[in-house]
């Protein structure tokens, strides 16, 4: 059985005028955003991490975390979903550098060569590399973390070789692509302005459909999926509730592997909003919410649902991911899950809200330090009628984050972190509350 695909259309109502979003100025964007930087931006050299001449913001934006590769065979990572794995026991076990020995039998010429041809595939044409640099970045090391067994690096088979070629090729490949990000976004942070929120944002999901782009989300159902009939006859059901202009949405499908579900508000700026339940059973695009944000967006429909904020209209608007969505060159090119705007009069207070869990982040974490530096861009923006802020929503218990953090739920919520699960009931009207909405 083949998979099968399938289409849910958006409902937008119509759009609340003057919202205002951040974006790379139309004066250098000439239309294209995403091609700003490839058609106005500098030409620059590739460097090591630690070259002093590069920007500050750049060289901490290299400098952590460090560029992963895992070459271990696939059963061996298997249990590690690659990069949030690596904190166990046998990752340390596994990590290991390039050493002279092994670098001495590297053709960089070729090496050279193929960054060359990965650079103008990409139409990177204003990055210059230099095979001195190339080079010394083999030499130095430090920039990345390589996983791979131990019986790899030994010298026994002309095979070893060409594998560490590979290997080298695989890990300049990926620094490249994050230094090449690095200097974009930095350009980018200084050439921001605000624009007026409109329906071609990239915020609204789009996809190909009958050889156009349309509002809405593609649905792959895997062949896997045992109720797939069922699940396809909850998805026509949506459908037409949608298009039909309104109206309640049928319930969560009854099915014995649960795969989608969706949700609707007044305050969201489209309809529905999907959540993905089942990742193995369906693919959605754009991706749907996790369970994570299905939580806070339950939790902000109920809390406007009991209280009617004073003199402010809410609208609430998911941000999408890299490309998309909006992201902070200063929080490692942080895109927070939501966007959402409190509109009084002529004044806007607009705050970029993330759930996620915080087992494996510390109080000094850039999505956390954000909270400050949003003012630093809200200053720079020099709007007096646009306030900026950024929230992080835990869904890690307190006590968890606290015996990492040392600090009290009240210091935490003054770096404006809140906790959705022992605080259901009050941590979106906090969150209204340092926005200044009553």
């Amino acid at each position: 059985v083949d998979p099968v695909e399938e289409f849910i259309p958006i409902q937008v109502p119509k759009l609340p005028s003057g919202l205002k979003v951040i974006r790379v100025k139309e004066s250098v964007a000439g239309g294209d955003p995403a091609g700003a930087f490839r058609r106005s931006g500098p030409r620059f050299a590739l460097r090591t991490p630690g070259d002093e001449e590069l920007p500050e913001a750049v060289r901490s934006r290299l400098a952590t975390p460090r560029v992963p590769l895992d070459w271990r065979p696939r059963v061996q990572t298997i249990r590690s979903k690659a990069l949030e794995g690596w904190g166990d026991d046998q990752a340390d076990q596994n990590e290991a550098k390039l050493l002279p020995h092994h670098l001495a039998l590297v053709d960089e010429d070729t090496l050279c060569l193929s960054l060359q041809r990965f650079k103008r595939e990409r139409g990177w044409h204003g990055l210059a590399i230099a095979k001195s640099v190339v080079n010394e970045l083999l030499r130095e090391g430090g920039w990345y973390r390589l996983l791979i067994l131990p019986d790899e690096l030994r010298f026994d088979s002309i095979g070893k070789v060409r594998m560490w070629q590979d290997i080298a090729l695989a890990l300049l490949k990926k620094y490249v692509t994050r230094y090449h990000g690095a200097r974009r976004q930095a350009w980018e942070a200084e050439n921001l302005e605000y624009s007026d929120l409109t329906l071609s944002d990239g915020n609204f999901p789009r996809v190909m459909r009958d050889g156009g782009e349309t509002n809405g989300y593609q649905i792959v159902i895997s062949a896997e999926q045992r109720d797939a009939e069922e699940l396809r006859d909850w998805i026509e059901a949506v459908r037409r509730a949608i298009e039909s202009g309104g109206g309640p949405l049928p319930p969560n499908p009854v099915t014995k592997q649960p795969a989608l579900d969706a949700v609707a508000m007044d305050h969201h700026l489209y309809s529905p909003l999907l959540v993905t339940v089942h990742e193995q059973a369906v693919t959605v695009s754009p991706p749907g919410l996790n369970a994570g944000e299905h939580r806070f967006v339950k939790d902000f429909r109920a809390h406007c649902e009991r209280v009617r904020p004073e003199g402010h209209r809410l609208h609430l608007l998911r941000n999408m991911s890299c490309g998309h969505g909006i992201g902070f060159f200063e929080a490692n090119n942080f895109h927070p899950d939501f966007i959402l705007w409190a509109v009084s009069g002529d004044r806007q207070h607009i705050a970029f809200i993330d759930p996620k869990g915080l087992a494996r982040m510390d109080a000094d974490h850039p999505k956390v330090r954000l909270a400050k530096q949003i003012k630093d861009i809200e200053k720079r923006l020099g709007n007096p009628n646009v306030r900026l802020d950024s929230f992080i929503l835990s869904v890690t218990p307190f006590e968890t984050v606290s015996r990492s953090w040392g600090m009290s739920k009240a210091e935490m919520a003054e770096r404006h972190v809140l906790f959705m699960g022992e605080d259901s009931a009050t941590y979106v009207g906090e969150m209204l509350r340092r926005m200044g909405v009553a």
